[in-house]
């Protein structure tokens, strides 16, 4: 069940960023551990603009996307 979410967690992660047509790669990086995956990338940036169209409310974030606070912060910590 866990394995179930966490793709569909990224499938969704694939959609918004495609269908963004705002967010571009010069806008937002990726966190030093998150540049090695395409995917991790994504996810990471995703996390980033989440994180500032909210105000940068990091219990907002976590819910928005399924992910723990601790996640969150990992993400925006050099920002």
């Amino acid at each position: 069940l866990h394995r179930v979410d966490r793709r569909q967690r990224q499938m969704c992660i694939r959609d918004s960023i495609q269908t963004d047509q705002n967010l571009s790669g010069s806008e937002l990086t990726p966190c030093n551990t998150c540049s090695q995956s395409s995917v991790r990338k994504e996810s990471c940036v995703l996390v980033k603009k989440t994180w500032l169209e909210s105000g940068k409310n990091v219990s907002l974030v976590a819910r928005r996307l399924g992910l723990s606070r601790t996640t969150v912060y990992k993400h925006i910590k050099d920002m």
